[in-house]
């Protein structure tokens, strides 16, 4: 039953290829048959225990939003040393108005 209604809510609310699941380790999303349906419906579209993208060890509870903007920016900030705290504190901004720029064109164009 928790299949048919969270499917049904899925297909009203998304379009099914721009969703991910986001795996938070319960035991019973890690079942056989849980994985199985997972695959089915998510494809590689899966964030967590055993998906194809895999959760940060000892993470809190993070969005998708957080888990992709966070090791962008990591990325993105740290690439070269920086000589203030000031110039950190503007990469910062700069990368992440970029980043949510980028991400907001990507979501128009589907």
């Amino acid at each position: 039953m928790l299949k048919t209604e969270r499917l049904k809510c899925t297909f009203v609310c998304f379009q099914l290829q721009n969703v991910w699941f986001q795996h938070d380790g319960a035991p019973e999303h890690k079942t056989s048959s849980m994985k199985q349906y997972l695959v089915e419906e998510f494809g590689e579209q899966i964030i967590g225990h055993c998906g194809f993208e895999e959760w940060l060890p000892r993470s809190p509870d993070v969005t998708p939003m957080d888990f992709l903007l966070w090791g962008y920016l990591k990325q993105q900030v740290y690439a070269t040393l920086l000589p203030t705290l000031q110039d950190l504190q503007h990469r910062i901004t700069v990368r992440s108005i970029q980043f949510l720029r980028l991400r907001a064109k990507t979501a128009n164009q589907r």
